[in-house]
């Protein structure tokens, strides 16, 4: 039945066509009139009946149903201005999140490369004046790692006449880092000596070559004069299980190996 038919165009669009909606009415009426006094027709014309009431809470002329569509228009374009500002509040909440937590990564990055280092560079000693020093921060930024080898590459007849010893130390250990420009180097391992010795008689001298090979530590500090250059001043000692101190005067100079950014 027509009625019906337009009675569901306008329960799923009210506001669409006010023409739909009066047409509705009058076949409502007009068959409320016409069909009162038919026989077995009750279940029909309640359902005609309950459509015409229902009708009765749209705008009862064209002037009103223009009025109410138009507020309800305003009222959903309203209602979506309010979302999209709602959505575009939550973006740029977003958006300063993501961009906080950027420069606290690049605050964290960069207090983590202060902290995290590894050097390689030339290291001095009173009687092995030339090495190798090499140090890296530890995984935890406080505990690193060092590592040290010194010659003094002089000539066995010379360390005989001077009393020197051809000396070699090599020793590695812990650097704690007390500040950030200041780490302290704890180091062990073992040197050792070649030198002459002088087995003939005054008259006819016989020169052998003899090792000594002993216990050595050392201690010293880094300080970390940029983003570059570091400055190692420190003491190593020999026979540091015979508490026989032999101490010698170390200082050097390191460089960074400055790692490129991806």
């Amino acid at each position: 039945m027509i009625i019906k038919a337009q009675s569901k165009i306008i329960e799923k669009a009210p506001l669409h066509d006010y023409k739909i909606l009066e047409d509705t009415r009058l076949l409502c009426a007009k068959y409320l009139v016409e069909y009162e006094s038919t026989a077995n027709n009750e279940d029909k014309y309640k359902d005609i009946y309950h459509i015409g009431e229902s009708l009765k809470v749209y705008p009862i002329d064209n002037l009103s149903f223009e009025k109410e569509k138009k507020k309800i228009l305003d009222q959903e374009i309203a209602k979506q201005q309010q979302i999209d500002y709602e959505k575009k509040i939550a973006l740029e909440k977003e958006k300063k999140n993501q961009l906080e937590s950027l420069e606290q990564n690049t605050r964290y990055a960069e207090r983590y490369n202060k902290q995290k280092f590894s050097s390689l560079g030339f290291e001095s000693g009173e009687i092995a004046k030339y090495g190798l020093i090499f140090e890296t921060a530890g995984i935890n930024h406080r505990v690193g790692f060092h590592f040290v080898i010194r010659n003094g590459f002089v000539s066995d007849t010379l360390a005989y006449v001077k009393n020197l010893g051809n000396k070699f130390k090599l020793y590695l250990g812990p650097n704690i880092r007390i500040f950030n420009f200041l780490s302290l180097n704890l180091g062990i391992g073992f040197g050792g000596y070649s030198f002459l010795t002088d087995h003939g008689i005054m008259t006819s001298p016989q020169y052998e070559k003899e090792y000594a090979i002993k216990p050595v530590g050392s201690i010293g500090t880094t300080i970390r004069l940029g983003r570059i250059v570091n400055i190692n001043i420190g003491l190593s000692y020999m026979d540091i299980l015979l508490n026989e101190f032999d101490t010698e005067l170390t200082y050097g100079i390191s460089f960074n190996l400055v790692k490129k950014r991806r």
